[in-house]
This record gives C-alpha cells, sequence and structure tokens, in this order.
C-alpha cells in the first residue's frame, strides 16, 4: 500500500482509479471466460485473484485521495462515513453473491465485469479540479 500511495502521488489519483478499474474488469473476464471455456485449474484462479488484489490495493489509497477533491470540507467527514461505511458492506456482501446465485456465478462475475467500463468512464469524466477554493 505504501508504494500505491506513492504512485497515486505520483500520477494522480484519476489516472490510477481508471487503469486499476480497467485491468480489475480484464481479470473478471478473464475469469468468467476460463470458467465457460471449462479450462480452468486451480492455479489459474490464484494468480486472477492476486493479479485482482494487487491492483486493488492500488485502487484503496486513490479512492481516499480524491474524495476531497470532489467533496467540500464541511460535508468531508461524513462522506467519509459513508465511504467506509459502504467499503465495509460490500467486503462483508460481496462474496455472498456467487454464493446466492449458487451455479450461476460466472454470470455474476461477468455482471460485475460490465459494470467496470461505466465505472472507468465515471472517473474519466470527473473534473480534475477540486471543487473547494
Amino acid at each position: 500500500m505504501i508504494f500505491s500511495g506513492a504512485l497515486t502521488d505520483r500520477f494522480g489519483a484519476r489516472p490510477v482509479m481508471i487503469w486499476s478499474t480497467w485491468i480489475r474488469m480484464i481479470c473478471l473476464f478473464l475469469l468468467a471466460a476460463l470458467v465457460l471455456s471449462q479450462q480452468i485449474d486451480m492455479w489459474m484462479i490464484y494468480i486472477v485473484a492476486f493479479a485482482f488484489g494487487v491492483v486493488d490495493a492500488f485502487a484503496g489509497p486513490a479512492s481516499l485521495a480524491i474524495l476531497p477533491k470532489v467533496i467540500d470540507a464541511e460535508l468531508l467527514p461524513p462522506a467519509n462515513a459513508l465511504m467506509q461505511g459502504f467499503s465495509q458492506i460490500s467486503v462483508m456482501l460481496g462474496p455472498s453473491l456467487p454464493v446466492y446465485s449458487s451455479l450461476r456465478s460466472v454470470p455474476v462475475r461477468a455482471m460485475t465485469g460490465q459494470t467496470c467500463p461505466a465505472s472507468a468512464w465515471c472517473f474519466f469524466w470527473m473534473a480534475a479540479v477540486s471543487c473547494c477554493p
């Protein structure tokens, strides 16, 4: 995380978030394609999970660094609380989606991958300038 924070400071939070979103999408689609083609082995799952985790380590500091640039100073504490709260909820509920869908976990993973371009598009069009003086 230290390296990812330094990278975020060097290149900016927005580009790091865009690239990490695209790379995570590729990981999700790769996993879905491997499962659908029935060519998957356990070592492939480990490699995809490792790559996703490494990229996710870059997205975390970037998402925290961009928040003060898009939120007014007086709204920053509640925004931080909401962001951390939803982050914890997603960590708890996210793994239950494939369990809920049981045999249909590949479409759930593919659906998750399909949301990545929308997320990257939002980061791309996000104002690069701070809203606060």
